[in-house]
């Protein structure tokens, strides 16, 4: 039997930041989050929780200077956070 899929939820922040992400990145954006739904310990993510104040929040790598960030919430949800360069990226979290 198959693994559920993970669902997606999307902050306005993320949003925000995706208008402005160059269009280079967005293959590669949307096959992370492919990966995500469907197998979030992936190794080849290169994910890294964060040592923030809110817990379950991580990075994932999408260039040398680009990152995505996203929580892990209960039940399966997966909250995009940000996309963007590396040092605007970690600044709230």
């Amino acid at each position: 039997m198959s693994k559920p899929n993970n669902t997606l939820k999307r902050t306005s922040a993320f949003s925000k930041s995706l208008r402005l992400l160059p269009a280079k990145f967005n293959r590669k954006m949307l096959q992370v989050i492919e990966i995500l739904t469907h197998d979030p310990s992936a190794k080849g993510l290169q994910m890294e929780k964060l040592k923030a104040p809110k817990d379950h929040v991580y990075s994932v790598r999408l260039s040398y200077k680009v990152r995505l960030i996203f929580r892990r919430l209960s039940g399966g949800t997966i909250e995009l956070l940000y996309v963007g360069c590396h040092d605007s990226a970690y600044r709230p979290y």
